[in-house]
């Protein structure tokens, strides 16, 4: 509170925080600090616009407002937040643009880059569409290996199918077990269809 009184804007930022998730929500304030931080240059200025943009899409603390979210989820994507996958789906579905499937997939690829597990899975996705099934299988492991169920049922599909990988249904089997156990159905799905395998679980 001292440090947001005096401009800080990191302490804005992690001050808005405790207002949208502490135990005295007041989701009003929240807005107005994340204008704060951003305008002062905030450390997390790139994360204080991704949140402010869901605020808008979602109207918590502010009028619904799917254009301005639009613009301040393109600051973060631009600033470098893996968030921008956010940015992604915004141009993909057109919401406060024009859908551009292209730059959809742009936006995607960079916060796959940055570290982004379900950008991965999407990227992956896009990229097995247009037959680029190697490209399409590094950006399933890289989700896979992140723990993204998912990541891995689609990187278990690669290796049940031989698509961009030689055919190996034991290698399968491991990262479809892995995504069932995390409750993804279409992996459970693929274990009892192609494998045999009813899935009932690990024991503790």
């Amino acid at each position: 509170e001292k440090a947001a009184a005096l401009g800080y804007g990191d302490a804005e930022a992690n001050l808005a925080m405790c207002c949208y998730a502490g135990k005295k929500k007041n989701l009003t304030r929240a807005v107005s600090l994340l204008r704060r931080a951003f305008a002062h240059g905030a450390l997390f200025a790139r994360d204080a616009a991704n949140i402010l943009g869901i605020f808008l899409l979602e109207g918590k603390g502010v009028k619904k407002d799917e254009k301005e979210a639009f613009e301040w989820l393109k600051r973060s994507a631009e600033l470098g937040s893996p968030a921008g996958m956010n940015l992604a789906v915004c141009y993909e579905r057109g919401i406060g643009t024009a859908p551009s499937e292209a730059k959809a997939e742009e936006w995607c690829r960079r916060a796959a880059d940055l570290g982004h597990a379900e950008a991965a899975v999407q990227y992956g996705i896009y990229q097995r569409e247009k037959g680029h099934n190697k490209l399409a299988m590094r950006y399933f492991r890289q989700s896979a290996e992140m723990g993204n169920a998912d990541g891995q049922t689609w990187l278990a599909s690669c290796f049940l199918f031989g698509i961009g990988a030689k055919e190996d249904r034991e290698e399968a089997r491991k990262w479809l077990e892995k995504a069932a156990a995390q409750q993804n159905e279409n992996a459970v799905k693929l274990l009892k269809e192609e494998l045999g395998i009813d899935w009932k679980g690990t024991e503790k």
